[in-house]
């Protein structure tokens, strides 16, 4: 039988080995996937539109990025054990994810709501020379808010061994980005940014 020690448990069969390879094949590729989305509308931008632009954007778009993984972050580790116990009971399972979602949604609403509204009186107040950040923080305040509730949902394709799932969904979702950073970006960082709302 092909396998390797796995401590004192005895062996880890090939059946097992292919199982873990093809779940960490998974998982790389969709991280690669998900870091060339993430990366496509600040190179369009620094390509297309210059780097005062890029600057813009880059500030908003990292600061709440930020924000949303300090929110939604400590929840996420939290409910990745819960995941994968309850992966086998779709009940409880769903009442989880649900949970998660809704805990999150009472801080990070707030917070990004907050900041789309309150950007327009604090940035000339404070940082007067990043006005021409106000547009484009006010919509990706609303990109960060999605992000931070829509990584539950990875999360439980992840705890229930669905990363092939993961990586299509990965594919399909900086397919996307892509194709609309590029069909916007002639337009403005603004637009770039409806572009991933969309």
């Amino acid at each position: 039988r092909v396998g390797i020690v796995a401590g004192s448990r005895g062996f880890l069969g090939a059946a097992h080995l292919a199982q873990l390879f093809a779940y960490g094949g998974n998982l790389l590729g969709s991280r690669l996937v998900g870091l060339v989305s993430r990366r496509a509308d600040v190179f369009l931008i620094g390509r297309m539109l210059g780097a005062e632009w890029l600057g813009h954007y880059t500030v908003v778009r990292d600061t709440l990025r930020l924000i949303s993984e300090a929110i939604s972050g400590p929840i996420l580790d939290v409910t990745f054990s819960a995941f994968s116990k309850l992966q086998r009971d779709l009940p409880r399972l769903r009442n989880a994810y649900t949970t998660g979602v809704q805990m999150t949604s009472l801080i990070s609403l707030p917070a990004f709501a907050g900041l789309a509204i309150l950007a327009g009186e604090a940035i000339p107040a404070f940082l007067p020379l990043w006005q021409g950040s106000i547009p484009v923080l006010q919509v990706l305040a609303l990109v960060a808010l999605l992000e931070s509730l829509d990584a539950f949902g990875g999360m439980v394709l992840l705890a229930c061994n669905r990363t092939a799932w993961t990586l299509f969904l990965a594919i399909v979702g900086a397919t996307l980005t892509v194709v609309a950073c590029v069909v916007m970006v002639p337009w403005g960082i603004t637009a770039v940014a409806w572009g991933l709302v969309a």
